[in-house]
């Protein structure tokens, strides 16, 4: 039994078989990537009461592969000076460091790593081509508890920078009143002790995910939003607080940030360094003059804490 981070409401004991984890062979990542996937040199710090810890840990397992595991999940930037890796499967946050490291020209603090695989949380894009232009290959997975891990994948980021890429082996995604639904061995048995929330998850053998998107010609998936996240104003109006965080984000002073509603309007907290509220109030109200009257923030916390989040790194709303 595995629980979920809890990122909108209380965690949920997800029951997890045997078969769930070991009926489908593991991919570990496709062709995009110019290596083989055995006997590698694979970091991580997933944590292990985390089913992308533990999914982690049997995938490499299965693979022959040599895991590294943090020894100091606070300063990760010390982990990997002196050692050589090949592959880093690291939750998103961890990302932003070693952004940091990369901009600052300490490159070899990263373990000579080739391939960096995050999961968990949506990345941004311009630290992903930064990655890419220092000859790091990147890759992310697309799953949740509920689906024992992964549902998809993606290692095409030259021509699919913004998906979570394509179903996993065995896995059937299909797209239900906008919703990503799930169809796979690998889908939970049900809530521990929880019929009603079972019930509303897993429909006809069915998962559903609770992530908006959609499917291109392609076959990648692409996640628009989170269904419980969705705010819906009293004038009918839906608005997707990821869409506005992403665009919160392309403001360089915006660390992190939140989006939601109060009293019936749109409010954001940010957390950006001492002295660049200036500079992010002046972002919010440029964003606002491009946005829908309905969709313009008008409220806006700064602070300069990291926002509180789960034990899996997601920012909690």
């Amino acid at each position: 039994m595995i629980y979920t981070s809890g990122t909108t409401g209380r965690p949920k004991g997800v029951v997890l078989s045997a078969g769930n984890m070991f009926e489908i062979e593991k991919t570990l990542f496709d062709d995009n990537v110019p290596m083989d996937d055995h006997n590698l040199r694979v970091y991580t710090n997933f944590p292990f009461y985390h089913i992308g810890g533990l999914l982690s840990w049997v995938t490499h397992f299965e693979k022959g592969c040599a895991t590294y595991l943090s020894k100091n999940p606070g300063n990760v930037l010390m982990d990997l000076e002196n050692e050589v890796i090949d592959v880093a499967a690291v939750i998103p946050a961890t990302l932003n460091l070693w952004k940091k490291s990369i901009l600052r020209g300490k490159l070899e603090r990263l373990g000579q790593m080739k391939l960096v695989i995050t999961a968990g949380a949506p990345i941004d894009v311009n630290t992903v081509e930064l990655f890419l232009e220092n000859g790091i290959h990147y890759g992310q997975y697309y799953g949740m508890s509920e689906s024992s891990g992964n549902i998809t994948f993606n290692f095409d980021c030259q021509n699919h920078l913004k998906s979570v890429g394509r179903p996993d082996n065995c896995v059937e995604v299909s797209i239900i009143d906008d919703e990503i639904c799930v169809k796979s061995p690998s889908v939970m048995k049900g809530y521990y002790k929880n019929e009603e929330e079972t019930k509303k998850s897993i429909i006809d053998g069915i998962l559903h995910t609770g992530d908006l998107g959609y499917i291109d010609d392609e076959g990648y998936v692409y996640i628009t939003g989170r269904k419980k996240n969705l705010i819906i104003l009293s004038g009918g109006e839906n608005v997707s607080p990821e869409e506005l965080e992403k665009e919160l984000y392309k403001c360089e002073f915006i660390q992190e940030c939140k989006v939601f509603a109060e009293n019936d309007r749109i409010c954001t907290t940010v957390f950006t360094s001492e002295g660049h509220d200036d500079a992010v109030l002046e972002y919010i109200n440029e964003l606002n003059t491009r946005l829908p009257i309905f969709k313009r923030i008008y409220k806006k916390n700064i602070v300069h804490e990291p926002l509180e989040k789960t034990a899996t790194g997601k920012i909690k709303r």
